[in-house]
């Protein structure tokens, strides 16, 4: 099942302005992502599929590998549907990486427990990346 994230006209339009931000400030940055603040009052958890938290990696399958995979999909403006399977495939890899790299961790495209607390804070706060 895909699925989109669901947005309000303001979500939306803060989303667009981020992205007309970073492509106008692109060169300054040279392929450096930076975490933007959500609008106040956006913040509410929309994810509950697990409250496990294990390491995982490609291959792992589980409700919890679901959790990640909607964190992913609140916390990144990307072009594609990051697809909510329960299947942690490449494209959940990357898009971890990509996440890692945006909160300032080491990016390695596995889910440990930094990886955890960084999407639940950036889902919690309503930042995205």
């Amino acid at each position: 099942m895909k699925l989109r994230r669901p947005r309000s006209v303001a979500r939306a339009a803060s989303a667009a302005a981020t992205a007309v931000l970073a492509l106008t400030i692109g060169a300054a940055g040279a392929g450096t992502a930076h975490a933007q603040e959500a609008p106040a009052g956006e913040a509410a958890n929309p994810c509950h599929y697990s409250t496990a938290t294990p390491a995982l990696q490609l291959g792992d399958t589980g409700p919890a590998v679901k959790q990640a995979q909607c964190y992913l999909l609140h916390t990144l403006i990307i072009d594609d549907i990051i697809e909510v399977s329960g299947t942690f495939d490449q494209k959940t890899e990357i898009r971890v990486g990509q996440f890692q790299r945006c909160a300032g961790l080491p990016s390695n495209g596995v889910v440990g427990a930094t990886t955890w607390s960084a999407m639940e804070r950036f889902v919690n706060s309503g930042r995205v990346c």
